[in-house]
């Protein structure tokens, strides 16, 4: 009687194989949401200090709540850091998986009418980078393979200006 050693299909060990390789993009995304996901429950032991929740999660609703509570300066950096700790993973996610990243800006609204209208795919992602620093827009300049640079400071400076003017604009009502 003789043992055969029998190996894993070629597409079961690839898509192992790509698991692992994808693991140190996706766990600090994941650490990220999960934490994310505290502030809402924390939010009654925490309202007192705003900083604090704004920096554990910047979604609109905190945001909103917590620009009349704080100083320009303070909220600028906070919610401008924190917005931006998980840019380098989204845009690094666009690097890698660039065809995926194409498709899913082709799916939304927004992505083939902003590449017509500006003729040029690098120059219609580097807007949306700017008006819309997120996920999609950053996935998408990763796929086009554009300057970490130029997609930093696109970043940045996007998400100032959108801070500055929810900071300024909730100011008017108080």
């Amino acid at each position: 009687m003789t043992a055969t050693i029998v190996s894993a299909p070629p597409g079961r060990r690839q898509r192992f194989e790509d698991r692992w390789r994808r693991k140190p993009l996706v766990v600090p995304l994941t650490v990220l949401t999960a934490a994310s996901m505290a502030a809402f429950p924390l939010f009654p032991l925490l309202r007192h200090i705003p900083v604090v929740l704004i920096a554990i999660n910047p979604n609109a609703v905190l945001l909103v709540w917590s620009a009349p509570r704080l100083a320009l300066p303070i909220f600028v950096l906070v919610a401008t850091v924190r917005l931006c700790v998980a840019d380098p993973w989204n845009y690094a996610l666009g690097l890698r998986y660039g065809c995926r990243a194409r498709d899913r800006v082709e799916s939304t609204r927004w992505g083939p009418w902003l590449v017509r209208v500006i003729g040029v795919e690098r120059v219609a992602c580097a807007i949306a980078v700017f008006v819309r620093p997120s996920r999609t827009p950053l996935a998408w300049a990763g796929s086009l393979k554009m300057s970490p640079r130029v997609v930093g400071l696109l970043d940045v400076a996007g998400t100032v200006v959108y801070v500055v003017l929810l900071h300024r604009g909730m100011s008017l009502f108080s």
